[in-house]
């Protein structure tokens, strides 16, 4: 479990660091823009039974792509990529998932709650 936890904050750290080098920048770009709005369901409560692996929801149900409208009035889609935050599939709980994505040099990030159930709960 703990090495679980040491992998997964030093994947999310890698990617912190590969969108600063890169000249990206969190939630604005050089020119103004600034993300208003996405069609991600931040909201929505995505529920598995224990057991389901991380890959799985990731890859079989989490969305690939958004659609991401900026601040001057343009809507892109992007790709997503997921990172699942201390998730361990044999306990039953809330979970959660991020979603990192970039469009026009604004990169950003969501979270979603996945939640997994006992079978008899599912």
């Amino acid at each position: 479990m703990m090495l679980q936890q040491k992998h997964t904050f030093l994947l999310v750290l890698v990617l912190a660091s590969v969108l600063i080098w890169s000249g990206c920048t969190v939630g604005g770009s050089d020119d103004g823009l600034t993300i208003v709005d996405t069609d991600l369901d931040t909201e929505e409560e995505w529920v598995f039974p224990v057991y389901t692996f991380e890959e799985q929801i990731i890859n079989e149900h989490l969305p690939g792509e958004i659609e991401v409208e900026l601040s001057d009035g343009s809507s892109h889609q992007t790709e997503i990529t997921w990172i699942a935050l201390q998730y361990d599939e044999f306990v039953a709980g809330e979970n959660t998932f991020m979603a990192f994505f970039n469009v026009e040099g604004v990169s950003a990030s969501e979270e979603v709650t996945v939640v997994l159930v006992d079978e008899e709960d599912a």
